[in-house]
């Protein structure tokens, strides 16, 4: 009984939208430049990686291995938090086969990039049902990998402030039993990187612009 308790449970998992779904990563590794990069192992998966932009990481990396003609969906959220309402990070895809882009940013040596800047952007409200948190969707978009090799989707500021972001990648869900045991800690993490409830801040939180 507990078992197909369980299985109903990951069966719910799975119809979510993708949107609702996303696989989690609260920022347990660096990312901070292409050779710590988030490794992104099916981009088809739905993940997201959250991140806390601060002046000594102030980029988020993520890497795939390409293949030439395949879709690619990304897309970058802020949390809906009042401090952040104006918050406009940059997302961009770098890789071989795209123009050659002055981003502010390191890329790799011989990489192009699609940028997708968001300071003009009108942020679309989220919801997540199984968190409680809410977002600012900034921008999605399904782009086309030109040619085979590696490539990375990077975020950030480019005025250099500080903050908060999350980008996720791929439309498919694919959990497992375990998951269902991972939750409690996917939304508590969650709900702490939205700053809810007791994970309010004691103190207000100010943003700062970092050095260049």
């Amino acid at each position: 009984m507990r078992l197909k308790i369980a299985l109903a449970a990951v069966a719910t998992l799975l119809t979510v939208s993708s949107a609702a779904a996303h696989r989690p990563d609260f920022g347990t590794g660096e990312y901070a430049n292409p050779l710590t990069a988030y490794v992104i192992e099916d981009p088809e998966v739905s993940i997201v990686v959250y991140r806390d932009v601060t002046c000594e990481r102030p980029e988020l990396w993520m890497r795939l291995e390409g293949v030439a003609g395949m879709e690619l969906y990304v897309q970058l959220l802020v949390p809906a938090i009042e401090r952040l309402e104006g918050y406009r990070p940059t997302l961009a895809v770098v890789g071989p086969g795209f123009p050659a882009s002055r981003l502010g940013i390191d890329l790799p040596s011989g990489a192009g990039a699609v940028p997708f800047p968001t300071a003009s952007l009108e942020p679309v409200v989220f919801d997540e049902p199984f968190t409680g948190t809410r977002d600012w969707i900034l921008m999605e978009e399904t782009l086309l990998i030109p040619q085979t090799g590696t490539y990375y989707v990077v975020a950030w500021d480019p005025r250099r402030s500080t903050g908060k972001l999350a980008v996720s990648v791929g439309t498919r869900e694919a959990f497992g039993l375990v998951d269902l045991f991972r939750f409690p800690g996917w939304r508590r993490d969650a709900q702490a990187f939205h700053e809810l409830g007791r994970f309010a801040p004691a103190e207000p939180v100010t943003e700062r612009i970092c050095p260049r």
